[in-house]
């Protein structure tokens, strides 16, 4: 975990902090450099079902040095913190995922979602969510300060994801 990743972590979690009327998510952890922890940990209503879920995170930023093994290490990310959040308390509708940085103006073809299409078999990726109770992936530009997502089966041959505030 970088600097980076937390900055986007506080970015968001301040975009967050001053949405009117209130804010949309239920920030519960946000410690990006801890190591026995998500990366984000909220909880908040996916639009337009309704259903309230509990969303425990990995961060990536495309500004680390790192960033083209984190399109793949967020895999063994995800697994950690799945075994973390085994220790604690049961909690239905949980979902384990990333936050990965995203560029709007890119649109589809922003660094992540062009690394994830392009490593990844789809069938490889749905068959992971599936088994690794992978709901949603999220992405944040921190420069619109928007936050956006996509549920995670079917992202890999996704054409475009949808914006939440």
């Amino acid at each position: 975990m970088t600097s980076n990743e937390q900055n986007l972590v506080n970015d968001l979690i301040q975009t967050n902090s001053n949405h009117k009327p209130t804010p949309l998510l239920r920030i519960l952890s946000s410690n990006v450099l801890a190591k026995k922890t998500c990366d984000l940990e909220f909880e908040g209503t996916i639009p337009p079902n309704g259903t309230t879920w509990r969303f425990c995170l990995e961060v990536k930023s495309n500004k680390s040095s790192s960033k083209y093994n984190n399109t793949l290490l967020f895999y063994g990310d995800i697994l950690k913190n799945r075994k973390l959040m085994q220790a604690q308390p049961y909690v239905p509708n949980t979902s384990y995922g990333v936050l990965l940085e995203y560029d709007s103006t890119q649109n589809m073809n922003s660094f992540f979602i062009k690394q994830i299409q392009k490593y990844i078999d789809s069938n490889d990726w749905n068959q992971f969510g599936t088994r690794y109770g992978c709901r949603y992936i999220f992405f944040y530009d921190d420069h619109t300060h928007e936050l956006y997502y996509s549920e995670w089966a079917g992202f890999v041959t996704a054409k475009s994801i949808q914006k939440w505030f």
